[in-house]
């Protein structure tokens, strides 16, 4: 907090840097800063330390004198930016575990193509097999329903194919 003379002479100061009463500190003057305004703010890094920092002013109105009251940028955002950094670390989380997601579902969807190749496969070997032999098959469940009969059984049983449709 700095009392400021319209001329830009430091008039009183609590907080850091109690050793510049009496001296001019900016470059232009803190009239120039604040001309039109009676309240505001603005950005300005320190001439005592070289921070950044967030200057909020107000002028007495019946004196040549401003007050104002200084954070450092990074003082105000420290919080903000910790959230930030905590958001940012969850983010990359997330995205790490839809990545496995998806790598797992990528991995089972060419696992269930792969086995049902391979029951193609098998299944087209055994559709080749029934048909090329000299055998008559015939297979049933337990309930007694016709599953699979080649050609050689159709023919030994005496009938056809569209018998045993539906």
């Amino acid at each position: 907090i700095t009392l400021w003379g319209t001329d830009g002479i430091v008039r009183a100061r609590s907080g850091m840097g109690g050793d510049v009463l009496g001296r001019q500190l900016a470059n232009q003057s803190i009239a120039r800063v604040t001309e039109g305004f009676s309240s505001g703010s603005y950005e300005s890094d320190s001439v005592v330390d070289a921070v950044a920092r967030v200057v909020a002013f107000r002028k007495l109105s019946e004196y040549p004198l401003v007050v104002t009251v200084a954070l450092g940028r990074e003082e105000i955002l420290a919080d903000f930016l910790q959230s930030k950094f905590a958001l940012e670390r969850l983010m990359i989380l997330m995205d790490a575990t839809l990545l496995i997601i998806m790598g797992l579902g990528t991995a089972e969807k060419y696992r269930i193509s792969t086995l049902r190749e391979r029951l193609n496969d098998k299944a087209q070997t055994l559709a080749s097999t029934l048909a090329n032999m000299q055998e008559g098959i015939l297979m049933a469940d337990a309930q007694g329903r016709v599953l699979t009969i080649n050609d050689q059984a159709l023919a030994l049983l005496g009938l056809n194919r569209k018998q045993f449709t539906g």
